[in-house]
């Protein structure tokens, strides 16, 4: 932790969960196909890029809409995440170096997580992954009004850590993870996935790596220097 009078500006450090630390969302992505296709439509990967980090309601309403159910988000939601609450003690993996990265960040900095996920899935994968101990804080969508592109879970993850957000940092994989960081003025990381991002979310990012590996707590303070003087 920072000691009294340290100069270290960064304070906390904050990580998306689905796709960042852990493998889910192909998981995730082939769980809503077949859930699609056995309800008679298709869910696709453009389907799948358009709602990569967002809160559940924008998949759920994007596959309620396509299927034309007239059903409760909840009672499709509960469904869908059943069957991959099944597929993940076989499927789930945590992604490489996020194990490495979370140990090497223990005890130096208050550590969160900020998740679309709900309580239960975060915790299922956090428990199969072996990183439920890894957090002071962990916030779910459970927890906000609004999921992710708005800033909710971070400004949430950041009161409850007692840390500004001049003091604080979030590392994310999506567009939507990127945006919700940017609006809640942290210093923004992006460990994106393979399709990279859009340009117009590459220029809310400080720090854009190939690797959870290239973190660290240099990395993390020229990332809030370079939020403070407007660069990317």
């Amino acid at each position: 932790m920072t000691a009294p009078g340290s100069t270290r500006r960064v304070r906390a450090l904050v990580f998306d969960l689905d796709g960042l630390l852990v493998d889910s969302e192909p998981i995730w992505h082939r769980v809503r196909c077949a859930y699609a296709a056995a309800h008679g439509v298709r869910w696709s990967d453009a389907d799948r890029r358009a709602v990569l980090g967002g809160d559940s309601v924008l998949w759920l309403s994007r596959l309620r809409e396509r299927m034309g159910d007239a059903r409760e988000l909840a009672d499709i939601e509960a469904e869908v995440e059943q069957l991959v609450a099944e597929a993940y003690p076989a499927q789930l993996r945590p992604m490489p170096g996020a194990q490495a990265l979370l140990e090497r960040m223990a005890g130096r900095l208050p550590l969160a997580l900020a998740t679309g996920s709900r309580r239960r899935m975060a915790q299922l994968a956090l428990r199969l992954s072996g990183f439920e101990q890894a957090f002071d804080v962990v916030c779910c969508a459970d927890d906000v009004q609004r999921g992710k592109p708005a800033p909710d879970l971070y400004q949430l993850a950041l009161r409850r850590l007692g840390v500004e957000p001049r003091h604080a940092v979030g590392v994310e994989d999506s567009g939507n993870g990127v945006r919700a960081l940017s609006a809640a003025g942290m210093g923004v990381v992006a460990v994106p996935a393979a399709e990279g991002l859009e340009a117009p979310v590459r220029a809310l990012v400080h720090a854009q790596l190939d690797h959870l590996s290239r973190i660290d707590l240099e990395l993390l303070e020229q990332v809030l220097e370079r939020r403070d003087f407007g660069e990317v």
